[in-house]
């Protein structure tokens, strides 16, 4: 690594007896296990870097605070620039190949089964969602890991190049290094671009933008709910609840539909009017995930 300006600096240094023995920012590091070690000066350049501690090379600091080696080499060590030159250069090993990427993509954009009016069909119908469930509960793990790490490695090769302006002559150094994370971040954005769809973000967006709805409270599929007052409260809830997952999901609003069964809560399943309601509610929330005017007030 070229030192530039700070080759050959002054920095004090402890080493135990011998011209080989390892170089350390202090006499309390715990490599330094000899009785005898002497305090001395050296000169800043390869072979002081050879000689260094690993522990004292990475997370002490060699110069005194408040100067320009110092802020370098601070700049370099611990969490700095040679930790980012470092990181995601290649893929780990707990990383998603294509393949695992595009069956994920697949599972996710598979639109969401129509729920039967017929009871019976209904819970068989959901006992295969039940078995569906897993599957796309995996597929979304996959996305969360695809895009932390994609947020990640940008933040990444940002702070890279944050450090890097201060010393620019280590830009030619770099180079080859930030050209590897750069293909790593091209191959991880090209599989996030896989696991969302135009769609559900213009739908985030413009659910984020709807005012409050007006909601049928005296449709009397809503009966169970009580009062037109009361079902008009919870209706209203069960909207700002659905507006805002619709808001911080990557999935389109149809995938959001299992809400209305907040409607039900603390409600037997055998409540006259209960299923009715629910499906009433599913066509409520259908609606709202219709594309309408940003700033638009959301038809029911």
């Amino acid at each position: 690594m070229p030192l530039g300006p700070f080759e050959g600096s002054p920095i004090t240094v402890w080493s135990a007896q011998g011209k080989q023995a390892k170089l350390h920012a202090s006499s309390s590091c715990s490599y330094l296990r000899s009785a005898r070690a002497t305090e001395r000066e050296v000169y800043l350049g390869a072979s002081a870097v050879a000689r260094m501690c690993p522990q004292c090379g990475a997370y002490s600091s060699w110069a005194r605070p408040g100067t320009g080696l110092a802020v370098f080499l601070d700049t370099l060590t611990g969490l700095g620039l040679l930790y980012e030159l470092d990181s995601f250069r290649d893929a780990d090993e707990d990383a998603f190949g294509d393949e695992e990427v595009r069956q994920a993509a697949a599972l996710l954009r598979r639109p969401a089964p129509d729920v039967p009016a017929d009871t019976a069909a209904r819970d068989e119908a959901e006992d295969d969602e039940d078995a569906a469930w897993e599957e796309l509960q995996e597929a979304r793990r996959v996305r969360e890991a695809v895009f932390r790490e994609w947020r990640d490695a940008v933040t990444s090769m940002h702070r890279a190049h944050q450090q890097l302006e201060m010393f620019p002559w280590l830009r030619s150094w770099a180079k080859a290094a930030l050209r590897l994370k750069a293909d790593r971040l091209r191959a991880v954005q090209v599989q996030a671009r896989l696991l969302v769809t135009e769609d559900a973000l213009l739908a985030a967006a413009a659910a984020a933008a709807l005012q409050e709805p007006d909601v049928p409270a005296d449709d009397a599929a809503f009966a169970p709910l009580g009062a037109p007052a009361e079902a008009k409260r919870k209706l209203l809830s069960l909207w700002q609840r659905w507006q805002k997952t619709v808001e911080n999901s990557w999935d389109p609003p149809r995938a959001q539909a299992y809400l209305v069964h907040h409607l039900a809560a603390g409600m037997s399943s055998r409540r006259k009017g209960r299923d009715q309601m629910l499906e009433r509610a599913r066509g409520v929330l259908g609606r709202m995930g219709k594309p309408c005017p940003v700033g638009g007030r959301a038809e029911v």
